[in-house]
């Protein structure tokens, strides 16, 4: 009876190591939000606001000031608009 309540308990440990074992590979592949979390190099967040589920940022860039709309549910860029310097 000892041996079985052993074995039991072993068969729970290694089922749980198993389904993290999966769910961590699951969202390793998953991939990343698109230019979400990815600014340009030598870029400076001047402002942000949030309005209606979307992210509102305004960028310095060194080619110029960049407002970026980003959608926060799914984490990526609704819209991107450079203006000119």
């Amino acid at each position: 009876m000892t041996l079985l309540l052993a074995l039991a308990l072993i068969a729970v440990v290694w089922g749980f190591i198993r389904q993290g074992r999966i769910l961590l590979d699951h969202r390793a592949g998953r991939e990343q939000p698109a230019n979400a979390s990815t600014l340009p190099p030598g870029a400076k967040i001047l402002s942000s606001s949030t309005e209606a589920g979307r992210l509102v940022l305004r960028l310095q860039t060194p080619q110029g000031e960049e407002v970026r709309i980003i959608d926060l549910a799914s984490g990526k860029t609704v819209q991107s608009i450079k203006t000119q310097p």
